[in-house]
């Protein structure tokens, strides 16, 4: 039932879906929000649509009824079209789809997890992670390794890494390395 056909759109599923958990009631969010499935919004302006397309029934879940685990992966999938769209277009022109696999793996958390606007807000953040790629597409490797470092500092400054805890901590180090961390981990390896 997946939407998500390929390996490192499987891996995205998966690692976000650590990062989230998966919760088949609704519940409300650290901001108060109705969620369900892997940190799917129920409010949404597409929520009865996308539930519907999911096979669940928007008024059953806002009653308490739960959905299923293939509903839950089956809505995530249907979803990452556009945090990927939205990760893609934050950065430069072809900046996201030269990235190493790990690196926009963090792009699309940040956008799933803060919203598009959310993470929007990250000017320095962004242009940091496209002057470095650029940089590295250039052979510039010296240039683009001080700049993933300046732009993983940046975002272990800011507010969002102090809430999200050893999330923010992976996020990090895979900006730095360019290199998977273990998903569960704090980071280090």
């Amino acid at each position: 039932m997946s939407q998500l056909p390929n390996p490192f759109h499987k891996e995205v599923g998966r690692r976000i879906g650590i990062n989230e958990g998966c919760k088949l009631k609704r519940y409300r969010d650290s901001l108060g929000i109705w969620t369900i499935g892997i940190g799917y919004n129920l409010e949404r302006g597409d929520a009865v649509h996308m539930l519907k397309a999911c096979g669940a029934d928007y008024n059953a879940v806002m009653a308490d009824h739960a959905i299923t685990d293939d509903q839950a992966h089956l809505l995530f999938g249907l979803c990452f079209g556009g945090i990927e769209s939205a990760a893609r277009n934050s950065l430069a022109a072809g900046v996201y789809d030269s990235m190493a696999d790990a690196r926009r793996f963090v792009l699309a958390d940040l956008v799933f997890n803060l919203g598009e606007a959310g993470w929007c807000e990250f000017t320095t953040t962004r242009a940091l992670l496209s002057n470095a790629q650029q940089a590295k597409n250039n052979g510039t490797v010296d240039v683009a390794h001080r700049l993933f470092n300046e732009a993983a500092d940046h975002l272990a400054g800011s507010a969002w890494a102090n809430q999200v805890g050893d999330r923010a901590k992976r996020n990090i180090a895979m900006i730095r390395s360019g290199a998977w961390v273990n998903a569960t981990g704090d980071g280090t390896a």
